[in-house]
This record gives C-alpha cells, structure tokens and sequence, in this order.
C-alpha cells in the first residue's frame, strides 16, 4: 500500500507537467478531495471522540506540557495554528508576478 501511495506522489506531478490540458480536472479533483476528507475527519472524530460536558469544555484549563505558567502555554498553543498558516502565506506572496514586484514596493 505504501509503494502504492508513493508512486501516486510520483505519477501525479507527472501527469500535470506533462499534459498540461488535463490541469483543471486535476485541480477540481483535488479540491473534492480535500474537502471531503476533511469533512470524513471531521465526521469520524466527532463520533468516536469522548464527550465532554459544556463546563468542562469552557472552563477547565489542562497543562501537561510541563511548563508551569499558564500564560506562556496558552501563547505556545497559539504558536501551532498560527504556523500552519505561513506556508499559505507564502503560496500567495509567489504569486505576486515578479515584473510589477519591484514597482510595488518602491512606489
């Protein structure tokens, strides 16, 4: 299975340098695939997760990262998500095209 999915990552990049015309139907397949297994995720550990009550939810605060403050645990946990964001960021400053860069940024 493993082999399987690695020649898939190889097969596909393949596919859209070399026959640019099928480009569209690989980015709409993508994005059905994305979207709905996020959505399967989603589905699935909202059915298996242990529930909680809402005051549990809203009210505790747990802390095993060892760090004994609890202000600097909760600007860690700000850290994750707020990363995951700059590869994102970073897709749609390549996309700025490099001949009207320049011209941007100096006036």
């Amino acid at each position: 299975m493993t082999f399987l999915i690695y020649t898939g990552f190889l097969v596909a990049p393949a596919l859209s340098n070399l026959m640019p015309k099928y480009l569209p139907a690989l980015q709409v397949f993508g994005a059905f695939f994305n979207i709905s297994n996020g959505l399967i995720w989603a589905i699935v550990f909202l059915v298996m997760a242990e529930k909680n009550s809402g005051k549990f939810v809203f009210t505790e605060f747990l802390n095993s990262s060892g760090w004994t403050s609890k202000g600097w645990v909760f600007i860690l946990s700000m850290y994750v998500p707020i990363y995951g964001l700059y590869g994102s960021d970073g897709v749609m400053h390549r996309k700025t095209p490099p001949n009207h860069s320049v011209r941007g940024v100096i006036g």
